[in-house]
């Protein structure tokens, strides 16, 4: 069975990425890693949102987290 990773570094099934998109605790979080490149996307299951947009010193150093769409993206933003 193949394993997930994510954002945290916490290894998941497949099965725990659909468990919590279906009860709406999957979120896609983002992060500019250089303003250079495009945004990162990681995955997260607990449900918690977040968005330091504009609140810090660097670009690089915000987050925020958006609901996915589709269990696609998740299985995407995690590696």
């Amino acid at each position: 069975m193949k394993v997930y990773t994510l954002y945290d570094g916490t290894k998941v099934t497949q099965r725990a990425i659909v468990q919590a998109f279906r009860a709406g605790r999957a979120r896609l979080i983002c992060s500019w890693p250089d303003t250079s490149l495009p945004r990162r996307v990681s995955l997260r299951l607990d449900g918690v949102d977040m968005d330091t947009r504009g609140q810090c010193y660097m670009m690089s150093e915000e987050v925020w987290t958006v609901k996915p769409k589709s269990l696609w993206e998740c299985f995407c933003a995690s590696s």
